[in-house]
C-alpha cells in the first residue's frame, strides 16, 4: 500500500498485489482508534474486500486529507 497524490487535493490509496499469485478478498483498513484514519467509509464499504487482485494490478481508495 502506498499513498499517492493525484492533484493538489486529491489523495488515493494504492493497494497493489506484488505477489506471484492471485490475492482474493483483499480488504484493507486503518485502526479506528488511530488519528491518522483517512479512510472514506462508504467507498471502502462499496469496494472491499476486492473480490480479486491479480499479480502486478492494483486498485484505490479515496484518502481523506485535510
Amino acid at each position: 500500500m502506498e499513498l499517492v497524490k493525484v492533484s493538489r487535493t486529491d489523495f488515493r490509496f494504492v493497494i497493489s498485489n506484488r505477489g506471484s499469485a492471485p490475492a482474493t478478498d483483499v480488504n484493507f483498513r486503518i485502526a479506528q482508534d488511530s488519528p491518522d484514519d483517512h479512510l472514506v467509509r462508504n467507498e471502502c464499504e462499496r469496494k472491499l474486500p476486492f473480490p480479486k487482485l491479480d499479480p502486478g494490478q492494483s486498485f484505490t481508495l479515496i484518502a481523506a486529507l485535510h
